[in-house]
């Protein structure tokens, strides 16, 4: 994956599309519970992130629900 600086002014290159898979829409709690829950973590794991964690973050971020 690579992320490219996209000039505004010039047209758009797209790369291949990837097809994640579809979400879960049926969390392990409340989002009161997550947000009570919430810390922030300096540290990574290890391993790449799948393309379930990947399609379940772009999901979350694109603020429809």
């Amino acid at each position: 994956m690579q992320i490219v600086k996209v000039n505004k002014d010039s047209p758009m290159e797209f790369g291949p599309v990837i097809a994640l898979p579809a979400p879960l829409l049926s969390g392990r709690g409340s989002l009161e519970m997550s947000l009570r829950q919430r810390r922030s973590v300096r540290t990574f794991a290890p391993r790449q992130l799948t393309l379930a964690e990947i399609g379940q973050l772009f999901w979350a971020m694109q603020g429809i629900t």
